[in-house]
């Protein structure tokens, strides 16, 4: 009986560990996000023109382009945006890259949290518009990290939400449940 009391709490702390992870985890990561914490980018004044780092695809690697943005506000939100808008826009410089992101995509919100993570909320078309398979879903994603976290230093990691809620995997191939980091070994010359 004595071994009974012990065995029974241990035994319901194991069922609701599983229960914790197999349904109330992935419950709380498909609800919408709120926006923590505003936060604004300093010293760079409204109008100002200023040089960002935006990644293409050239063959099997991810390849900078340099371009000039106007800042259209302080805010650091729409300067995110600003920034992916480019990014989705293509390259102009240099017309042996392509583009990786569908261009019909659109940037709904954009929030920073108190760690780092910026949580970028994409229209539907970044899913129903893409048109590669598991390379090119990888390329894709860090396409967005690189070129988010090499340009704002405030970045650590990038969350890609779709109509407001997270993702498993952007079309099936690539895990989307966490932040991207920054990733150089996908970077070519």
């Amino acid at each position: 009986m004595d071994r009974l009391k012990i065995i029974l709490p241990i035994l319901f702390l194991i069922i609701a560990g599983f229960g914790a992870y197999y349904f109330v985890i992935p419950w709380i990561s498909s609800q919408p996000v709120r926006q923590i914490e505003k936060k604004t980018t300093t010293n760079i004044p409204e109008g100002e023109k200023i040089k960002r780092t935006l990644y293409f695809c050239l063959g099997d690697r991810l390849v900078s382009e340099e371009r000039e943005i106007i800042l259209k506000k302080d805010d650091f939100a729409t300067q995110v945006k600003d920034v992916l808008r480019e990014l989705i826009k293509g390259p102009v410089n240099d017309l042996r890259l392509t583009p990786l992101i569908p261009e019909e995509t659109k940037i709904k919100s954009i929030f920073l949290d108190n760690n780092g993570i910026c949580y970028l909320n994409f229209s539907r078309d970044i899913q129903e518009k893409f048109p590669g398979g598991t390379w090119t879903e990888l390329l894709s994603l860090y396409s967005i990290a690189n070129t988010v976290i090499e340009n704002f230093p405030e970045i650590r990691g990038v969350q890609i939400l779709v109509e407001g809620y997270s993702i498993e995997t952007l079309t099936g191939h690539i895990d989307a449940r966490y932040p991207f980091q920054r990733r150089e070994d996908l970077v070519g010359q």
